[in-house]
Parts: C-alpha cells; structure tokens; sequence
C-alpha cells in the first residue's frame, strides 16, 4: 500500500492571501493551521484540488490586479508495512505540482537530488473534454491517486455544513463509491466478468451467440411485419364487397340530397316572406314611434313659447339697470349688500354691549386715583424696603458693636508684673546667700521670681476698651441716624398715598395697583370700542353708500342728501327682495331656455321651424308605408295572416324557419360530405391492386418461423438481465456491510456508547436503531434525530469508512476545516487517541481554535 502525504503548499495571490507563502506540513499525523475567520483557511484545503485537477480555482486577490496568479503542491508517496506501527521513513516518490491559474499552464516535477525536475507539462482550461485535459488526468491518477478530482473534494474533504447525507437519499456514499479509484472499477469488472461467463454460457445453450443477443428490436419488427400482412389479406378479401355496398350507398345519398334540397327551397321562401313582414312591421312601428314623438315635441314647443312670452311682459316690473347688469355685478351688489346687513348687525350688538360696559362703573374703588398712582406706589415700596434694609444693617451693626470685649491693658499690668517678681527672687536670693548657698540661691531666686510674676499676672488683670469698639458704635450710630431718615421718607409717602387710597396696608394697596391698571386697560379698549362704533357708523351713512345699493334699496334722490340718515334694515331688505325675484325670474328664463335647447337637441334640430318640417316630412313618410304594406299583404296569403300575429309569435316562426333551414342545410351538407367520401373511397377501392394472398400466407408462414427463434433469444436474454442483478446485489453487498461494520466501530469509539447500531440498507442510506428502548429494537430511526455533534462525528466517520474500504492500495490524506467544534471533551479525547493510533493516514485540520494547536504538529507558514 502507497501513503500520500502533503508536504508543502505554496499560494501567490489565490483568495484572500496576498503575496507569496509557503506551509508546511507534518509527514506523521495530525498537522494544525490555526488562524481567525476570513484569513484563507478554507481557501487552502481548496487548493489542493486546484492544482492537482484544477477544480473550482480561487479567485485572483482582491488588491492585486496584475503579477503571478499561481499555486504549488509538494507531496510524497510513501510504502506502508504490513505492521501499521511501523512506518518507513524511506521516501520512493517526491513530486511537485505547479499550476499558473492565469495562463492554465500546469507542470508536473520530481525531485532530482536537490532540484525538480520536470515530468509532464500541459497547458488546458478545466473546461472541456480535450485529448489534452485527459492525459493530464491520467497523469495525476498514476502520479498522485487514481481518484476524479470530485470525489477526492467528497471524500478526503470535511467542510461545514457537516451533513452526513447533504446529497439525498444515499447520495453521498454511492458518489464516493463511484469516484474511488481504479481498485474498485478492475473489483467490479472481475465479479462480473465471472457472472459474464455464466451468462455465455446459459445463452449458448438456448441457442442463442452473444452478438446476436444484444441487437435490440428485431422480435417487435417481426411481429409487426406479420400483423401487417394478416391485414393486408383481410383486406384483399373485403375489396369486392366493399365496392358494391358503397356505390349502393352513393345511390341512397344521391336522392336523399334532391328531397331535402326542395324541402330547403320551399322553407327559404316561407323565411324571407316572414322576414319581410317583420322588417315592415319594424318600419312601421319605428315611423308611428317617431311621429308620435314629433307630435309630442312640437305640442311641448308651442308651450314654452307661451311660457317665454309670460316671462318677457313679468321682466318689465324690473329696473332697467338690473335687466343690463351683467352677473357679476348681480353678485357683486348681493355681496355689497350682505357686508351692510351683517354690519349694520354688528353696529347694534356693539352699540348695546358699549352701553352695559362703562369701566367707571366696574371699577368704582380706583376710578378716581391719580394717573400717576403706580409711580407713586412703586417709590413706597421702595422706600419701605430701603428702611427694612437699614434696619437690618443697624441690628447687624449693633450685634458687632456687642460683641466688642474689653482687653488686658498691658501697660499697667508689666510694671506691677516685674515689681512683684524682683521683690520675691531678691528675698529668696537673699536668704539663701545668708546662708551661704550663693549658687542655689541665684537659681532659687530666678525661679521664684518667674513663679511670682506668673502668679501675680493671673490675678492682677487690669482692662481696657480696644480700638475696634470705638468704629463698631460709629458705624452704629450711622445706621441708626440712615433708619430715622428712611422712617420720615415712607411716613411722608403713606400721608401722600393715603389721601387718595384709603389705606396704609401694602397687600391691598398692590391688589388696588393691579385693578387700577385693569381699569387703564379696560378705558383704553372701551374708547377703542367707541372710535370703532363710529366707524362703523360712518359706513352705514347713506352719503357714503355707492348709488347702485341705493338704487337697489329704493331711497328717492332728494332722500340721499340728508348727511346724518342710516342705511336701515327695512331698506336692505328691499334690495334684497328686488335681487331674489330677479335671480328667480333669471332661473325660470334660463330653464325655459335650457328645455328648448334640449327639447331641439333630443329631436336632433336647431330651431322650431325645423321642427315642424320634420314633423311633416315623417307624415309623408309614413302615409308612404301604409301604401307599400296593403300592397306586401295582397300578393302574399302568408303574408296576411302573418300581419296580423303578435311580436311574439312572428318572432317564434322566424325562430322555428331558421332552425328548420340551419338543420336542412347541415342535412344536405352531411349527405353531400357521405356522398363525396363514397365517390373517393369506391375511386381509392377501384385503383388499389389486389394483393396475391397465396404468396401473402407463404410470408406469414416465414415470419411465424423467425419469431420462434427470437423468442428463444428473449428468454435466453432475461437470464443473462438476472445474472447481472445478482453480481450487482453482491457486489453492492459487499461494499455496504464493510461501510456499515466500519461506521459502528469509528461512532462506538468516539462516543463511548455501544447500545446504538447505523445501518445501512440497500440505497446507501444511513439509519440507526438503538437496542435499548422500550419499543420495538428494530425500528430504524432517521439520523437527522441525531443531535448536531453526533451528526458531525457521524460525517466524518462515514468518509473515513469509505476511505478504507475504497483507497485500495492507496491511502489519501484527510483534509478537515474548523471540525469537533460541536464535540464534547470527552469525545474529542477519544478521537485525539483514534488519530493517534492510526498515524498512517495524514490528517490536516485548518481552525479558528487555539486549543487543537496540542493535538499534533502546527503548520509552519513562510511568508
């Protein structure tokens, strides 16, 4: 057996690497990249198909739009001992793969000493089946793996998603299977070139070659062939009674077409009399309707114009400047008139509401205060704050002038101080030196002095007022003298206030302040009220209203002079009664006027006079009418009779006629087709050639024959179709129990547990069952049950089972990107053991996480 080992990967420019790098991997079990998400990792694994196939390349890197655009793949062929321990280090095979993704060139090189050399070289697209591309996959299949480059991405490749069946039903491991390698195609072809054998053998007994067993087609041709003759003697038997019967048939047909073509004729004519009758009647009924209503019209006509000459002789009551004005001016004068309704109104309302609403007499308590009242009470709170502020500097003042204390008067004190010491040091000093302690005594008396001059100075402590006593009292007398001033100033104040507000109390005052000014206010308004109101008046004086509303009112000339007089309402509703009844009268002439034009236009004239030669152009019209139906009802019997049915029943007989001539019609056209067929169809009798029905049976005879020894050939081929089921059942057999003993064995040792079986059925497709339940121990469950962690052991266990029952003499590399993270810990160390102890296939795991750096050797990345 042949190991396959990566050593090195080289990338320029693929994907998300800019640049040139270079990785190495570990010829011995696991090699770990580790990186975070979207720095190239699964771009990696990808390339190895890349180069070796040039299956779905990478892009070129985003950054770089010219230089190299290439990748390399450096790896080993290594034997495998019959012990899998024991691995050689000896390397028999080094080769190189570079591929120029740019120019499609690819070169296959091995190694020389220390150089490459190169093997094969070949420039194609991944597209297409060319002589080329073919040898180049020739060339990978004896110098890498005789594997197709898709199954080498589904089978020695684990990407997330991890579906262990993403491609259907069994999909994925019958691919695998079918992609494997060429130790599973000469497999295949050795069981079923035994089972071929059987087969020769079994047909050569039934007489049967094998050449001549796989033409397809012959028997149903055979068959074919002689059913047509059988018919063909058939017919030759039926040509002479067929020909007399048709010619038969075309006499029958021939007289069956004269009956019905009279009957036809006869109904016709019966059809256009009844038609005739109901186009008269139609005309009839149209001109009566229409001179009826031209009647009507002009009955209608002559009664608006007596309507029209009414409106003219009640239009002479009007004015005649109202009967010129255009409408807009109409408008105009009711608009004008309007304003002088609503404000003559509004005069009234504002006149009443000014005479209940004198200020004075809703302010009584400050009407008679001076104008200059907030002034004057704005300096009293002034003033009555300035005397709270300088009363509360005098409290301030005289708080500091007390808390003043007298002092010790220093001067007076040292000197009784100093005496009181010298005198009691000098009599101890003295008594101690009589005795002859001269030393002690000089000591002694130093002591003593300080002792009586600190005694005396506690108790003899003469006082004296400091210098800050006499500024706090000036300052107070200050305050003092400020607070009298601002007594007399707001004493003074209130006299003058009080004389007009009656009171010496600040709050009401400031309440009598704020309706003084609610007073101002209201005075103000009322006389803005009152110019208004004289405004308004100055409006409403018939001087100043235009002649035209005058004239509408009825105010005599003479009248307009007086300078004082009003617009009154009575006037106003003069104008507007004369404006309504012209509006009216204007509404009935304009209706009258609308009924003629529409009474002329539903009668499709102009005028009147129109009218009436219409009316007596229709009269004519229809006297013409009368003449032409008693001359219709004379010639035709029917015709009588029928003027006189109602609109129903002509319809029904019309209705019936034409039903009866549809009917008679299709009768005569069908017998015309019948007779037409038999005339073709005796012509086509009499020109075809008898057929010999002598030589005819004798073929039949050789056919029969031939069928004989074909169906023995059918038999003999539905043997050969069992044989080859059964070396498909075996070798599908095969391939399934080792795939299924290979699954169990890898999830038992990942996962610890033994209580649950997968199974694979005759589809490939992969169920367990799980023995310890308390239902029944053979239901098959779906894996998609499984939990999401086992669902990825169970997809890389399934490719490392097909693996090994697959890779024949070689074994492929597995390639992992950002697997095991849905394992648990324990599951994990159990598969870092797994790997462990299978060292002979080389495993490459590309991932995000940092703690798989410990399970094997990392990747080494030059740059």
């Amino acid at each position: 057996m042949t190991r396959i080992v990566l050593t090195a990967l080289e990338v320029v420019n693929c994907g998300p690497w800019r640049g040139r790098h270079r990785f190495e991997f570990s010829d011995r079990g696991l090699s770990v990249y580790c990186a975070p998400n979207e720095t190239g990792k699964t771009t990696l694994l990808r390339l190895v198909a890349a180069i070796l196939w040039g299956h779905d390349p990478p892009d070129r890197n985003w950054y770089v739009a010219e230089g190299p655009y290439e990748a390399a793949l450096e790896y080993k062929r290594i034997p495998i001992t019959d012990n899998r321990d024991a691995l050689s280090e000896k390397c028999y095979g080094e080769f190189r793969v570079h591929r120029d993704f740019y120019t499609s060139r690819v070169e296959l090189q091995t190694r020389k000493e220390e150089t490459w050399e190169v093997v094969r070289h070949s420039r194609h697209r991944a597209r297409g089946r060319t002589a080329d591309a073919q040898e180049w996959t020739s060339h990978i299949q004896n110098y890498f793996a005789p594997i197709s480059a898709e199954a080498f991405v589904r089978l020695a490749m684990l990407s997330p998603p991890f579906d262990p069946q993403s491609d259907g039903q069994g999909g994925i491991i019958q691919s695998l299977i079918a992609g494997a390698g060429e130790n599973t195609k000469e497999q295949a072809q050795k069981i079923l070139l035994d089972r071929h054998r059987k087969l020769t053998k079994e047909s050569r007994a039934a007489g049967l070659s094998t050449a001549d067993a796989r033409n397809p087609g012959e028997l149903d041709k055979l068959r074919e062939e002689r059913q047509k003759l059988e018919t063909a003697i058939r017919q030759a038997e039926q040509h002479l009674e067929t020909g007399l019967r048709i010619r038969e048939e075309i006499e029958d047909l021939t007289r069956s077409i004269s009956d019905t073509e009279n009957e036809r004729q006869e109904v016709k004519h019966n059809l256009d009399v009844l038609e005739r009758v109901r186009q008269l009647r139609r005309e009839h009924r149209a001109k009566k309707e229409s001179l009826d209503r031209l009647t009507k019209a002009m009955e209608e006509w002559q009664s608006l114009l007596v309507q029209e000459a009414e409106l003219r002789a009640a239009a002479e009551r009007f004015p005649e400047f109202l009967r010129k004005a255009a409408l807009e001016a109409r408008k105009r004068w009711y608009e004008q008139l309007q304003d002088y309704r609503d404000l003559l109104r509004d005069v009234a309302e504002k006149a009443q509401r000014l005479a209940s609403s004198d200020p004075q007499e809703r302010f009584t308590d400050v009407c008679h205060w001076p104008e200059d009242a907030p002034q004057k009470i704005e300096r009293l709170q002034q003033a009555i704050d300035h005397l709270k502020d300088t009363e509360e500097r005098l409290a301030q003042a005289r708080w500091e002038w007390q808390r003043v204390q007298p002092v010790v008067d220093p001067r007076r004190q040292w000197p009784v101080v100093l005496g009181g010491a010298a005198i009691v040091g000098g009599v101890v000093a003295g008594v101690l030196c009589v005795l002859g302690y001269l030393l002690v005594g000089v000591v002694a008396g130093l002591l003593a002095a300080v002792a009586a001059g600190w005694g005396i100075s506690r108790v003899y402590r003469p006082t004296c007022w400091p210098t800050e006593y006499t500024a706090r009292r000036q300052e107070m007398e200050e305050c003092e003298k400020e607070v009298r001033q601002a007594r007399e100033t707001v004493e003074e104040l209130w006299g003058a206030v009080e004389s007009w507000a009656g009171t010496r109390d600040l709050n009401r005052l400031h309440q009598g302040l704020g309706r003084f000014r609610t007073f101002l206010d209201a005075c103000e308004e009322f006389r803005q009220e009152i110019h208004s109101l004289e405004e308004m008046q100055a409006r409403l004086l018939i001087s100043a209203v235009p002649s035209d509303i005058l004239d509408l009112c009825g105010i005599p000339t003479e009248e307009r002079g007086d300078a004082g007089r009003l617009l009154g309402e009575e006037q106003l509703a003069q104008g507007f009664g004369l404006l309504d009844d012209f509006a009216q009268w204007e509404q009935k002439h304009s209706s009258l006027d609308q009924q003629k034009n529409t009474l002329c236009r539903s009668m499709g004239v102009s005028t009147g006079q129109e009218l009436e030669d219409n009316l007596k152009k229709v009269e004519e019209d229809f006297h013409v009418l009368l003449l032409e139906v008693g001359q219709f009802r004379r010639k035709s019997a029917l015709a009588e009779e029928a003027w006189e049915w109602d609109a129903s029943r002509l319809e029904l007989e019309v209705g019936q006629l034409k039903e009866k001539l549809t009917r008679l019609d299709k009768t005569l056209e069908e017998f015309q087709a019948q007779r037409n067929d038999r005339e073709r169809e005796l012509a086509r009798w009499e020109g075809q050639n008898m057929v010999n029905v002598a030589q005819a049976r004798q073929q039949l005879a050789s056919i029969d024959e031939q069928l004989t020894q074909l169906e023995n050939r059918a038999r003999a081929i539905a043997q050969a179709s069992q044989l080859i089921e059964k070396a498909y059942q075996l070798y599908s057999s095969r391939h399934r129990q080792a795939i299924q003993t290979g699954i169990n064995q890898l999830m038992g040792e990942w996962t610890g547990r033994q209580d649950r079986e997968f199974c694979v059925d005759e589809d490939f497709v992969v169920s367990f069952r799980v023995s310890q339940r308390d239902t029944n121990g053979d239901e098959l469950l779906d894996w998609k049950k499984l939990s999401q962690g086992t669902q990825d052991q169970l997809a890389l266990a399934i490719r490392w089972a097909v693996l090994d029952r697959l890779a024949g003499e070689v074994v492929l590399p597995l390639l992992l990107d950002d697997c095991f993270h849905m394992w648990d810990e324990n599951r994990r160390e159990n598969l870092r053991q797994f790997l462990q102890a299978h060292p002979e296939r080389q495993i490459i795991l590309v991932t995000h996480d940092a703690r798989f750096l410990s399970w094997g050797q990392p990747v080494v990345h030059y740059t």
